[in-house]
């Protein structure tokens, strides 16, 4: 399975830090929030952000705006998931919401897509055992931290065949 298309639920500090890193290394991102001033505040975070890296040579205005192309922001969570390959739920470390999303995921997600959690206390498989599907649940860390250059460049082509091979 190519990953393609990723759908980032929770417009917060990691959401937006995972939208980013996502649409620089070439990925189409729905990202999702209920709340449309967070999903305000995460674009406006990662246009700042990019303009710093344009700025000190990092990117260039055109990898810049081809990367915010690749960036929709959503108040609709069937919009953010129809069509994903892999979503990653980035919402409040509590277990019951976050279990509630994945009952979401499964129902609104197509049967191949990958559920995963940005989740950092709580066990990947109680979240998951809600679904039918755990096959494909996975927990997912934080892949855009990375300090080696050419790993936070392009962190999914490292990290998505371990995935994938994990899920499927």
């Amino acid at each position: 399975m190519e990953i393609q298309i990723i759908g980032v639920i929770g417009a917060g500090a990691m959401g937006s830090g995972i939208a980013q890193v996502s649409i620089e290394a070439g990925y189409t991102v729905f990202l999702q929030d209920i709340n449309e001033n967070a999903l305000l505040k995460a674009k406006a975070g990662i246009e700042k952000n990019f303009n710093k890296m344009v700025g000190k040579g990092k990117m260039t205005e055109a990898e810049m705006t081809t990367a915010l192309a690749h960036l929709v922001c959503t108040t609709n969570l069937l919009t953010a998931c129809k069509d994903a390959d892999l979503i990653i739920e980035s919402v409040f470390e509590n277990l019951e919401i976050k279990q509630d999303m994945f009952r979401e995921f499964e129902r609104l997600c197509r049967p191949e897509t990958i559920l995963a959690s940005n989740t950092s206390a709580l066990p990947i498989t109680e979240i998951g055992s809600v679904i039918k599907r755990k096959d494909k649940v996975i927990g997912l860390l934080r892949p855009w931290s990375m300090s080696n250059k050419s790993a936070r460049k392009q962190p999914w082509q490292l990290i998505m065949p371990v995935l994938l091979s994990a899920a499927c």
